[in-house]
C-alpha cells in the first residue's frame, strides 16, 4: 500500500523523524517529493520488509561478549581434546615427521652402490653408482625445495645438475 511519511509514521507506531533518520540508514522510498510541500511516498510491504531485515542484520551481528564467549568456549574444547589425546600439539607432529624423512633421506643415500651391484650381477655388465645417485639426488633435492616457485622448472630433468 502506497502511504505517505505522516501515514507511515502511524502505520509503524514511530515518529517522521525517526522515518527521516531511517531513510539515511537505507529505508525505501517509493517516490521522492518533486516540490517544497509534497511528502515522499512510501510502499508499506516494502518499508516492512527492510524494517524485519535490519532487525534480523542487528541481532545476528556477534556482540563482543558473545565473540568473547564463543572464543573460551572453543579454548575450553581445545583443552578437552587435547587432555583426551584426540589433539596433540604440532611440536610433536614435526619432530615425528622430520624424523621420518631423516630415515628415507638416510635410506635412498645408501641405495646406488646397493643397486649397481646388485644390478651388475643381475644384468652382467658394470652399472655405476653415480648415475643411480645423481638421480636419487635429484629427488631428494626436489622433494626438500618442494612447494618452492621454482620446482615446477625442472620436470623433464634428464640433463639437469648431478652434483646435488
Amino acid at each position: 500500500m502506497l502511504v505517505n511519511k505522516r501515514q507511515l509514521s502511524e502505520i509503524l507506531g514511530v515518529s517522521e523523524r525517526s522515518l527521516t533518520e531511517w531513510q539515511k540508514e537505507g529505508l525505501p522510498v517509493a517516490s521522492y517529493a518533486d516540490n517544497r510541500g509534497q511528502a515522499n511516498e512510501y510502499e508499506s510491504g516494502d518499508v516492512i520488509r527492510w524494517m524485519i531485515q535490519r532487525e534480523l542484520e542487528r541481532l545476528n551481528k556477534e556482540k563482543p561478549r558473545d565473540r568473547l564467549d564463543r572464543l573460551k568456549a572453543d579454548a575450553i574444547e581445545l583443552d578437552i581434546k587435547e587432555r583426551t589425546g584426540e589433539l596433540a600439539p604440532a611440536a610433536l607432529f614435526e619432530r615425528a615427521w622430520s624424523d621420518h624423512i631423516l630415515a628415507a633421506r638416510t635410506e635412498f643415500l645408501t641405495m646406488p652402490d646397493m643397486l649397481a651391484t646388485e644390478l651388475s650381477a643381475v644384468l652382467g655388465v658394470a652399472v655405476d653408482p653415480d648415475v643411480i645417485a645423481m638421480y636419487i639426488n635429484r629427488a631428494l633435492e626436489k622433494l626438500a625445495n618442494y612447494g618452492d616457485e621454482n620446482d615446477a622448472d625442472d620436470s623433464s630433468g634428464h640433463d639437469a645438475g648431478a652434483d646435488g
